[in-house]
C-alpha cells in the first residue's frame, strides 16, 4: 500500500510537536513518503508546466504503456466484524424488494446466515443493491454491498463495484481536487493500476479502504473535477511488457524518486520503478524540511538502539537517491547499525532522505 499525499493524509499531515526547549540536534530532510514511483507534488508541478498526463506517467514509470482494461470489478472492505450493520438506500435486499428511504439493520445469525430486521433471514453473503443515490452506511457507496460473517460474532461489509466507480472514490482521497486536471488524470491511472496489481490477500475482498491499500471514501468524497479526470482516463492502466504495472506513488520526492528495491527493503528491482530526477517536485511544501530535537528527546526516541549517550547518526548506505538505507546510531558506548526506515519511524520523519547534525 502506498504512502501517498499521505495521504490526503500526507498532504495535510504534520510531524509530531517538537520540544520548544533548546535544540541540540537538527534533522534536515527532503520529500514525504517512500519516494518510489510517482510523486504527487511532482505530478502537480509538471502539470503546471504544461505537461499532459501521459508524459507525466512516462516520466515516473519509464518504459510503460497505457492500455485499457474496461469494466473490471473490485471488492473493498468497508467494515470488519461489525456486530450490527445499519443501512439505507437499498432497493433490493437479497432477492427481495426494499424501500430506499427506509433504514434497515442487519445482524449475524448462527450457520452463516444474516438477519435483516423486519425483512427476513438470508444465506450469506447477503447482497444489497442500491438506487441512484447509492447505499448508505456512514457514507454512501456505488455498486453493491455484501454482508458476510467475519470474526467470532460479526459481519464484514464489502463494497463490490466497477473499477472506475471505485477510482471515483479514490482520487479525491489521495490527491486534492484543486490540483491541475492533468495531475488528477495521472492519479486516476496510477490508482487504477495499483488496484489491479495489489491484493489484500483475503478471499473475501481485494482492497482495504484505507492506506493499507488506497484511501477510498465513496460517493460523498467525489467532486466534479476528480470525476471528470476518472472519466477522461476511463479504464486506463499502465502496463510493462504486457503486464499491469505496480504503480507505487507517494506525496513528495524531494527532487529525486527512489528505486523500488531501496524504497522497500527486500523488494526486487523493477525496470519501470527506477530513480529519476524530479525537479518539478520543488513546488511541494515538503521539498525541504528540518526538525529540531533536544539531546533528551533523541535519547528517548532512540531508546533500545543508542548505546550510552547519543552522539550522532552516521549514514552508511543510501539508495539511488540520497535516502538512507542503512545508518549507524553512534553512542558513547558503541555503534548500532539500523535501517533508514527504522530511524524515520523513531524520529517521526517525513522520509528517509535525512541527515542529522549537532546544532
Amino acid at each position: 500500500m502506498p504512502f501517498r499525499l499521505l495521504v490526503t493524509t500526507a498532504l495535510l499531515a504534520t510531524l509530531a510537536p517538537v520540544a520548544t526547549a533548546r535544540a541540540d540536534w537538527v534533522v534536515s530532510g527532503a520529500g514525504f513518503g517512500h519516494g518510489a514511483g510517482m510523486s504527487q507534488w511532482g505530478a502537480y508541478g509538471m502539470a503546471q508546466q504544461g505537461a499532459g498526463y501521459r508524459r507525466i506517467l512516462g516520466h515516473y514509470y519509464r518504459g510503460t504503456r497505457i492500455e485499457n482494461v474496461g469494466g473490471r470489478t473490485v471488492r473493498i472492505l468497508l467494515r470488519d466484524a461489525a456486530e450490527s450493520v445499519p443501512f439505507s438506500g437499498a432497493v433490493r435486499i437479497g432477492g427481495r424488494r426494499a424501500d430506499a428511504g427506509r433504514r434497515y439493520t442487519a445482524t449475524r445469525l448462527p450457520g452463516r446466515r444474516v438477519r435483516v430486521r423486519g425483512v427476513g433471514r438470508f444465506a450469506a453473503p447477503l447482497v444489497l443493491r442500491g438506487g441512484d443515490r447509492g447505499l448508505k452506511l456512514r457514507g454512501r457507496y456505488r455498486g453493491t454491498l455484501e454482508l458476510s460473517p467475519h470474526g467470532p460474532r460479526g459481519l464484514a461489509v464489502v463494497n463490490a463495484l466497477p473499477i472506475d466507480a471505485y477510482i471515483q472514490g479514490v482520487v479525491p482521497g489521495e490527491m486534492p481536487s484543486s490540483f491541475d486536471m492533468e495531475a488528477l488524470k495521472v492519479q486516476a491511472v496510477a490508482a487504477r493500476s495499483y488496484a489491479l496489481t495489489t491484493d489484500a490477500g483475503v478471499a473475501l475482498f481485494d482492497q482495504y479502504n484505507d492506506t493499507r491499500s488506497q484511501v477510498y471514501l465513496g460517493i460523498d468524497s467525489e467532486t466534479a473535477r476528480t470525476n471528470r479526470a476518472v472519466r477522461a482516463t476511463a479504464g486506463e492502466i499502465l502496463t510493462h511488457r504486457g503486464k499491469a504495472a505496480v504503480t507505487y506513488y507517494s506525496s513528495s520526492s524531494g527532487g529525486q524518486t527512489e528505486s523500488v528495491e531501496f524504497a522497500f527493503g527486500g523488494a526486487e528491482p523493477v525496470a519501470y520503478l527506477r530513480s529519476v530526477a524530479d525537479p518539478a517536485d520543488s513546488v511541494s511544501p515538503y521539498f525541504r524540511w528540518a526538525v529540531r530535537f533536544t539531546q533528551s528527546a533523541m535519547q528517548r526516541r532512540l531508546r533500545g538502539i543508542v548505546r550510552g549517550r547519543f552522539r550522532g547518526i552516521r549514514v552508511v548506505a543510501t539508495g539511488r537517491s540520497p535516502r538512507v538505507v542503512t545508518a549507524e546510531v553512534v553512542g558513547s558506548r558503541g555503534r548500532e547499525r539500523v535501517s533508514g526506515p527504522t530511524i524515520r519511524e523513531r524520529l517521526d520523519l517525513r522520509s528517509t532522505w535525512f541527515r542529522v547534525k549537532r546544532r
